[in-house]
């Protein structure tokens, strides 16, 4: 399952973050060079191989290893190491800078230089500097979670030069961001007991959801939208639209969150919008109408469908979603469901209860007892059966009123 793979992906990255720090702090206070390359002319820069992928939202660790002079010569004079800012591919995303070390421990910080795409992290060296081996550099990039697509790669850059050694060139593994933007809907009958099927002439409650397919649990637990808001690895959903395909002769009642119906196509139509809202560009988790249910109300009338009930018709509605990753109209999400149940002829049966009355007195507004209901009051109770319907195995129905 996607969710469950990106968790662990979560997981391992930080870890080997936290394993790639810590070996490059005990190499170095070890006196423990691991060598960049092999350069005859006494400067090298190599990366050390990056986890392979991140969610978006979370930040991507490098860690270059590099030398600049050798026993030859062990002064490296005006030494400079680059990384040039990399975008996300494809697409040219752009990334944010988060903490970068020094260039031998904790000395000769880094910073960066430029704006934009033309920004660079820079580690300026002495004039002269004698290291006595291979020294770490390392550097975190911020990815940005919602407006980042799947599949984004990003691959840095290093370089070191000096002016009496030269210079030396590497490019990282690649570090692939993982984005989640898969959509799925649903639709449940709402209320009463799910196994038995409505009466013609009653209204009927459907519930419908749309969101993200992590939503629902291996065991079809649901859970809201507003719950994701504090996850990384989300890739947002634009223009939501749900359609709701009404059973063809049914009488549509009603619909919330301004739910539209179509006489013409016998459809409920709900503009459900974006995932996320744009604060001072910044892009936030928005569950005001995208995580939202969807109830619609309908009746099967008598007239239209006691054909079918006799005819043992199962009764079907389909609703469709839709939706763009953000940021690229091509990229259309789409996902459909159904649910379906029979109808039956007849009413829920009632019985009218009150105390003290005959049974002519008591034909009339009084204590209204559902089917299963148990009291205690038993001082001159007395009842009659309001409306039944029997449903026989063969499916033979018989209804009437008492």
């Amino acid at each position: 399952m996607k969710t469950v793979q990106h968790r662990s992906q979560t997981f391992k990255g930080r870890i080997a973050r936290i394993v790639g720090m810590l070996l490059a702090t005990v190499l170095l206070v070890l006196g423990v060079g691991v060598p960049a390359t092999s350069a005859a002319n006494g400067v090298s820069v190599v990366f050390l191989e990056p986890e392979a992928s991140v969610l978006s939202g979370e930040t991507i660790l490098f860690t270059a290893n590099w030398e600049c002079g050798d026993q030859n010569t062990a002064t490296c004079s005006n030494g400079r190491i680059e990384v040039p800012v990399p975008q996300g591919m494809p697409g040219n995303f752009e990334l944010g800078v988060g903490a970068i070390s020094g260039a031998v421990g904790d000395s000769y910080p880094g910073h960066v230089e430029g704006t934009g795409s033309s920004r660079v992290i820079v580690w300026n060296l002495p004039a002269n500097l004698t290291t006595g081996g291979t020294q770490t550099v390392w550097f975190e990039l911020k990815t940005s979670n919602y407006s980042t697509p799947d599949g984004t790669t990003v691959t840095p850059e290093i370089s070191i030069s000096s002016s009496n050694l030269g210079n030396s060139h590497a490019v990282s593994q690649p570090v692939t961001i993982l984005s989640d933007a898969e959509l799925k809907v649903s639709k449940q009958r709402e209320g009463g007991v799910e196994t038995e099927d409505p009466y013609v002439g009653n209204e009927v409650t459907y519930k419908v959801r749309a969101g993200y397919a992590r939503q629902w649990s291996s065991t079809g637990q649901f859970g809201h939208y507003s719950n994701m808001c504090g996850e990384d690895g989300i890739w947002a959903m634009q223009n939501l639209v749900v359609t709701d395909h009404l059973p063809e002769g049914v009488d549509f009642v009603s619909a919330n969150l301004g739910g539209e119906y179509d006489e013409s196509t016998n459809t409920v139509t709900w503009n459900l919008g974006d995932s996320v809202k744009m604060i001072d560009g910044v892009l936030l988790c928005d569950a005001t109408t995208f995580g939202q249910e969807m109830f619609v109300t309908v009746r099967f009338p008598a007239e239209r469908f006691t054909d079918a009930v006799n005819n043992h018709e199962l009764q079907t509605n389909t609703v469709t979603a839709q939706a763009n990753a953000w940021g690229d109209e091509d990229h259309e999400l789409t996902d459909d469901a159904a649910t379906s149940h029979y109808l039956q002829i007849g009413a829920d049966g009632e019985f009218t209860l009150q105390k003290g009355k005959s049974y002519a007195g008591s034909n009339g507004q009084g204590w209204q007892f559902t089917r299963g209901q148990h009291t205690s009051k038993s001082d001159a109770v007395r009842g009659y059966l309001n409306q039944f319907s029997i449903k026989a195995p063969v499916m033979h129905q018989a209804h009437g009123r008492s």
